[in-house]
């Protein structure tokens, strides 16, 4: 057996051993202790994640096989009431009033543990699960979903998934499948912050087709090569996008500081059960100390933080760790992710996210989350699939791409090369919850950090514009929107012309 496959098989003790709350014990009916309290026995429960070919919800999950779940790790579950994002003091009262019937109606049975009042989120600690059914009936209740508990654990699965990473990783290092954008770095050649046109012999996409023509093919076939050499105009500190992803190595911090925008970075990844976050930066650690051995996993929020830079190398910009992996398993990841869309909601300087990460878990909070921060006239950006070679089959566009509150991208091959044609990417996924493609691009990831990119910038040119009318302004902008006024079912709106874009908000702005 290779040492790599001794490592992978290594991961679900590890993962007991170090997150003992919330790596999510496989689910056994042994784990259960009051089964005769069920409306199922323990026996006859069926673990749904045996044949999942579904988006995986809590909610849709027996009180029985919920219940077992939560046992075998910490008993608590998430209960959602009636939520309007923009008025907390009401989501509070709903609160308030379900907390006191929870007291008369369960006691010692139900423990309340905490609150998030922006989510209409209370969460219980249910030391008798019989009450479960009950709690789920009570006509406030929306949603129960378990806490810190996912059903991805199945060892096989993960021993595999993590296999065929490592072994993608060993094919980029060897060449065969470079990263594009990795090469974006070298101040020695062009740093996209400090261009002047006056000033270079070259036009800024020349100069980036210098280190990397997939990009530099990129930004000409969605047409920002003509905003930047036309207006001259790259983004404006008056907008920021944030991308949410495992954070940026600390060497390249100076690198993505030299635009007219600010460049910051957060973390909201709490370790090993830390009280508080590790850092903003990826960590040796992450994955059980796997990252660093799957290398285009390992730079991905650097990558995509890089991209965004690239298209708006002037807007504001912030890398956030809010993971420190893109596939969400690891039930901790679930609340980073939280806690980070809720910081970014709250921060003025932050109008977009740019989302490569997701799941076959349709989580309630993220959801909620990211309602909340879209109320806030802000965009939320989400990949449309991920390239881990299993869960491509077993769910094609993940959560939260696949939600009506996402803006989701995926990749085409280059348009160029195939007369026009729009195919999909070779780990690109389609289908009808996509909105927009973007050219020359082989996954999803690249496709939401461009678009993100390309928000920016436009939205940056007039930040008195609202969202509704940035996103109505990119769809009449995109192909087949002008083709035939109708979504594609697997393409979405098609590809965006954000210089036709472009030019409809200097319309309404000059």
């Amino acid at each position: 057996m290779s040492t790599t496959k001794v490592l992978l098989r290594c991961i679900p003790l590890l993962c007991i051993s170090f997150f003992p709350t919330g790596c999510n014990t496989p689910w056994d009916s042994s784990n259960n202790s009051d089964d005769a309290s069920r409306s199922t026995s323990a026996s006859t429960i069926k673990n749904p994640f045996d044949e999942l070919k579904f988006m995986y919800d809590w909610n849709k999950q027996t009180d029985a096989f919920i219940c077992s779940s939560i046992s075998a790790n910490n008993n608590l579950v998430s209960v959602g009431v009636s939520f309007d994002p923009l008025d907390v003091p009401k989501n509070k009262k709903v609160l308030d009033a379900l907390e006191v019937e929870i007291a008369q109606r369960y006691g010692d049975a139900v423990i309340v543990v905490g609150r998030e009042e922006r989510l209409s989120i209370l969460n219980l600690e249910m030391v008798d699960c019989s009450v479960l059914g009950s709690i789920r009936s009570l006509v406030a209740v929306e949603f129960v979903e378990a806490k810190y508990v996912t059903p991805v654990s199945e060892e096989e699965l993960f021993e595999d998934v993590l296999e065929m990473q490592y072994r993608a990783a060993v094919m980029r290092s060897s060449g065969q499948d470079r990263v594009s954008g990795d090469q974006l770095n070298d101040e020695e050649l062009f740093n996209p912050g400090l261009y002047d046109e006056t000033d270079y012999e070259l036009t800024y996409v020349e100069y980036i087709r210098q280190i990397d023509e997939t990009i530099a093919d990129r930004l000409e076939r969605h047409g920002l090569n003509r905003i930047y050499e036309e207006f001259g105009f790259y983004g404006a500190p008056t907008v920021g996008v944030a991308i949410i992803d495992n954070g940026v190595f600390e060497d390249h911090v100076d690198y993505l500081s030299e635009g007219d925008g600010n460049f910051d970075v957060e973390g909201y990844v709490r370790s090993f059960a830390a009280d508080q976050p590790d850092g903003p930066y990826p960590r040796t650690y992450d994955l059980f100390g796997l990252m660093p051995l799957l290398g285009g996993m390992f730079n991905h929020g650097t990558i995509q933080t890089k991209l965004v830079y690239t298209t708006a190398p002037n807007i504001n910009i912030k890398s956030v760790r809010a993971s420190p992996f893109v596939f969400w398993f690891i039930p901790v990841q679930f609340q980073g992710v939280v806690d980070a869309i809720l910081a970014l909601a709250e921060d003025p300087s932050i109008r977009v996210i740019s989302s490569s990460m997701g799941t076959v878990v349709h989580v309630h909070e993220i959801e909620r989350a990211i309602a909340y921060f879209n109320a806030r006239d802000k965009i939320f950006v989400s990949a449309g699939g991920t390239s881990m070679p299993y869960l491509r089959d077993v769910v094609q566009v993940v959560f939260p791409a696949n939600l009506a509150s996402t803006i989701t991208t995926t990749g085409i091959r280059h348009t160029q090369d195939n007369d026009g044609e729009f195919i999909l990417g070779e780990i690109a996924h389609g289908g009808e919850e996509i909105d927009f493609v973007v050219d020359h691009t082989k996954d999803s990831s690249q496709s939401v950090s461009t678009t993100a990119g390309m928000i920016g910038l436009l939205w940056s040119y007039n930040p008195s514009l609202k969202r509704d009318q940035i996103i109505d302004i990119l769809v009449r902008s995109s192909s087949y929107y002008k083709k035939n006024g109708k979504k594609d079912s697997i393409f979405g709106w098609g590809k965006i012309d954000i210089y036709d874009a472009f030019i409809e908000v200097k319309k309404l702005t000059d």
